[in-house]
């Protein structure tokens, strides 16, 4: 954001916490058995609205099924909008991975309430203020750790998303001059770099490399 766009986001922002508040969400209380560890195991929530035929979808599919029993850790598909019936089958069948279909739910309270009665450990937002975003949820939190990917380019400037995973084409290292509220990770690979599944039409095209 340029420094002139600020004023507008900070209303923006101030716009969502007031539909945050309104919908009167409850405190969000985090679990109280054990502490957050890499020992432990996991459970990771990748919360959607776009599953079907749409590049977010296609690259999570792809990733989680290249990862197959090398996956660690539960991880959970949370679909916040209706989704194809064949991609949320797709889903389904991958190793250590539930597809959760809560596009029944249509107020945010209720969606709210179902991801956070789920445990979450780590929430990721997958839409961030894209379309079928559901962004003002992680204002109020659904998991003790919250973080920005894939769709949305951007910082979410919600200040209780505590990570932004990018890589240093998306975001410079140094000097590092994006606005952002989110901590910054750099990912050790390309941002969006991935190898489609072969159930997927990209999947099964050659392409050619001209030098």
């Amino acid at each position: 954001l340029s420094t002139d766009l600020y004023p507008i986001a900070n209303k923006n922002l101030s716009e969502v916490m007031q539909v945050v508040v309104n919908h009167n969400l409850p405190v969000f209380e985090p679990r109280k058995d054990t502490p957050l560890s890499y020992d432990s195991q996991l459970r990771i929530g990748w919360i959607c609205g776009d599953i079907g035929n749409h590049p977010v979808s296609r690259f999570l599919y792809s990733w989680l099924s290249a990862a197959g029993k090398c996956l660690h850790y539960e991880h959970f598909v949370i679909s916040t909008f209706p989704p194809l019936k064949n991609t949320a089958e797709e889903f389904s069948v991958l190793h250590n991975v539930k597809f959760i279909d809560l596009s029944h739910l249509h107020d945010l309270p209720a969606q709210v309430n179902s991801i956070r009665a789920m445990h979450f450990d780590i929430a990721i937002d997958l839409n961030g203020w894209t379309g079928n975003n559901i962004a003002p949820a992680f204002f109020s939190r659904l998991a003790p750790i919250q973080v920005n990917y894939l769709a949305f380019h951007a910082s979410s400037g919600i200040p209780s998303m505590d990570y932004w995973l990018v890589d240093d084409g998306l975001v410079a290292q140094s000097p590092n001059t994006e606005w952002h509220t989110e901590k910054i990770y750099y990912l050790p690979r390309p941002y969006i770099a991935w190898q489609p599944a072969p159930s997927q039409v990209e999947g099964n095209i050659s392409v050619s490399i001209s030098t």
